[in-house]
């Protein structure tokens, strides 16, 4: 089974772009499922901060979809690069669509489909029908290089 989407290519991520010197652009389009909100990723204890048992469980399901779905070899996009988040719209109106874009950033770099976080040039948000694996909400994430 693989995870459905019917959302357009961001405009800006689906065209133009680095290239690998083969005249392919640099960039990655993968569904991960629906990512937790900034709010909710770290815990507090008395002593120290520590990752939400939650979040460590959605970074290794988004390891797997980076293996399923990423081509291999992986090539990293260094420098800048623009940025396409399509979440899914049943969740409209239940979460703030900015808290979900530090998760998903956080991932792209730890999945070394980005070189770093703070290189976004152009981020784009967006609401649309996304699924992920069993027909639960998801995210559809874009990424392409953009020349220096």
């Amino acid at each position: 089974m693989t995870p459905s989407s019917t959302a357009s290519s961001c405009c800006r991520c689906s065209t133009g772009g680095r290239t690998d010197g083969r005249h392919h652009v640099i960039g990655h389009r993968l569904v991960l499922p629906f990512p937790p909100s900034v709010n909710s990723i770290w815990k507090w204890t008395k002593r120290t901060v520590v990752r939400d048992p939650a979040y460590s469980a959605w970074l290794r399901t988004c390891d797997g979809c980076v293996y399923e779905q990423i081509v291999r070899p992986r090539q990293t996009i260094k420098g800048k690069y623009d940025l396409c988040v399509t979440l899914d719209s049943s969740r409209f109106g239940f979460v703030d669509q900015d808290n979900c874009l530090k998760a998903t950033s956080d991932f792209l770099q730890r999945a070394a489909l980005i070189e770093n976080d703070k290189n976004a040039w152009h981020t784009e948000l967006r609401w649309g029908p996304i699924r992920f694996f069993g027909g639960v909400p998801g995210a559809l994430v874009e990424v392409r290089a953009i020349d220096a």
